[in-house]
């Protein structure tokens, strides 16, 4: 998602957080409005709390290069420096998200053209279905497997690069991290489907001692959800 403000270009982390320093700069730059005043408030502090108990990542400080906070958080924050930026606030993020209207066609040789284009889509979704029964037939025999992959072993069986299949499950609310906390919490509700779970792990270190670390692990169920959403993603993205 590509913001601009006073054309000043709001930065977005991986997890969907919106950097307010640069939202700072493009309000005026005024010191009084600085970030670091604004989450010292009650307000901040209540709907943050808010959303955290909900299961949705509010906000992360990243040293030296800002502080990144939820989209809701955005537009508190825009309300705390002024209405009338808050308003300028509201009708960018809604143009930036707004959907495209599809054309109607406005004769017969228009029409003509979109039937074809229809036709040719079913044809390509048939072919699709034909390529992807080999892929569902693994899926069954990996759905009855036994044990949990990490994070990383998930993505390469999946075939997606891990950085991207982290972003993709954070977009799609499978996990979040904590604010102060690097590790990936799963949400509730894909614990509570039986798509992943929370695992205790024993990491040594140099020093001969151990570090306890609680890690995400993707279910074989879960494993068999993410393979048709990848395939799905893939299909959308890059249609043949």
């Amino acid at each position: 998602m590509n913001v601009a403000i006073a054309n000043v270009g709001i930065r977005q982390i991986e997890n969907g957080l919106f950097c307010i320093n640069d939202l700072h700069r493009a309000s005026g730059g005024e010191h009084r409005h600085r970030p670091n005043y604004w989450i010292q408030t009650q307000v901040f502090r209540d709907l943050a709390n808010q959303m955290e108990i909900a299961g949705f990542p509010a906000f992360e400080s990243k040293q030296g290069v800002g502080t990144f906070v939820a989209k809701e958080l955005v537009y508190a924050y825009a309300m705390w420096i002024s209405p009338s930026f808050h308003l300028q606030v509201i009708r960018t993020f809604d143009k930036s998200v707004a959907p495209q209207v599809p054309q109607i066609p406005q004769s017969l040789p228009e029409a003509l053209r979109l039937a074809a284009d229809l036709a040719d889509e079913v044809e390509k979704q048939k072919l699709a279905m034909i390529e992807m029964q080999p892929k569902a037939d693994a899926l069954d025999l990996l759905s009855s497997a036994d044990g949990s992959f990490c994070l990383t072993d998930a993505a390469k069986s999946l075939q997606v690069p891990p950085h991207k299949f982290c972003v993709f499950l954070q977009y799609e609310k499978w996990i979040y991290r904590r604010p102060g906390n690097g590790s990936f919490i799963a949400y509730q509700t894909k614990i509570q489907a039986g798509y992943l779970i929370h695992k205790i792990t024993t990491i040594p270190l140099a020093d001969g001692s151990e570090r306890i670390s609680e890690q995400v692990r993707v279910t074989p169920k879960g494993m068999a959800k993410l393979a048709t959403m990848v395939i799905g993603a893939r299909n959308a993205a890059h249609p043949s």
